[in-house]
């Protein structure tokens, strides 16, 4: 029975006990003296208790919040905190930072002791913004565990790493390497003025993550890694073997990979590989024929003949 459930019971038991008392009250006195019966509504709002403003977690304090995927409408319920660190470890009294983090909460009375903490990708997504769109998948976890959402250092609401640059290339825009370069230093320059770029790190980000489960009182972790995310599951766990019960990598970035140069390589190495697989199942193969030699005879025809779809 789900804690809704379970309170939309109880206000009805509360509401049938004050019912039933009044009427016996009734019996007790004349009419003339009995006192005017409440209105059932009052009896329920009465009864139903106001949600908590804030929840305590360890030595955290979040609020009820809204978590909305950017550029899109969904969005999903969650406690929100923010959480401030150094800048630079090997300087704890210089500049600090605000990282934020949510908790989407168990429906479960008595919890795991165990948090599933969500690692995004990229380099770059914010773990509460990718969270919206995620959370259908992941909804029965809910139902013994927290959710953590940690927005890396330089992303999203964790003191992010943007300029107001223009982008060297767009749609239609042909790419110019030259461009590219001179906007990327007018960037850096620009975020030079409120951040160290060289404190951005995943080694970094490790030693945040690891200060939030301190702070919400030291549970394990289920670290769910997702394409850059799953290098920070492999730091963490190194650094911090105690704090991690499960771990799941989705979409492995091998810690000597240099994340970004080889993207191209990296697509096309894993097209071979799954086209492959259809090569050699008879019911794929019927279907789909060889789908490496389709796609390249896609990308011909649309050489030869350019259009938008």
């Amino acid at each position: 029975m789900t804690f809704q459930r379970k309170t939309r019971i109880g206000v009805a038991v509360a509401v049938a006990v004050a019912i039933i008392a009044a009427h016996r009250a009734g019996h007790r006195h004349d009419r003339d003296e009995a006192p005017p019966a409440a209105p059932a509504q009052a009896l329920t709002a009465a009864a139903k208790p106001a949600p908590p403003a804030t929840w305590k977690l360890g030595s955290v304090t979040l609020h009820a919040c809204e978590l909305a995927q950017p550029n899109s409408g969904l969005s999903a319920a969650a406690w929100c905190a923010s959480f401030e660190v150094p800048e630079n470890r090997a300087d704890p009294h210089g500049r600090r930072i605000t990282l934020k983090l949510a908790v989407v909460r168990s429906q479960a009375q008595a919890p795991a002791r165990d948090m599933l903490a969500l690692l995004a990708g990229g380099p770059g997504q914010a773990a509460t913004e990718g969270w919206p769109p995620l959370a259908p998948a992941l909804k029965d976890l809910l139902a013994h565990r927290h959710v953590l959402l940690l927005d890396q250092r330089g992303t999203g609401g964790s003191h992010p790493l943007t300029c107001q640059t223009p982008a060297a290339t767009g749609e239609g825009a042909a790419f110019d390497p030259a461009r590219l370069r001179e906007e990327t230093v007018a960037c850096l320059k620009e975020i030079e003025a409120t951040a160290d770029p060289r404190q951005y790190t995943t080694t970094a980000a490790v030693e945040d993550l690891e200060a939030v489960r301190q702070a919400l009182g030291a549970p394990t972790f289920d670290l769910v890694g997702i394409s850059y995310g799953t290098r920070v599951a492999q730091q963490y766990a190194m650094r911090h073997p105690q704090g991690v019960r499960s771990i799941v990598l989705d979409g492995v970035v091998p810690n000597e990979l240099v994340l970004g140069q080889d993207f191209a390589r990296n697509l096309e190495d894993a097209l071979e590989a799954q086209f492959a697989r259809c090569n050699v199942e008879a019911g794929c193969k019927a279907r789909f024929g060889d789908p490496y030699q389709t796609l390249y005879q896609l990308r011909d025809a649309l050489r030869a003949n350019p259009h938008k779809v």
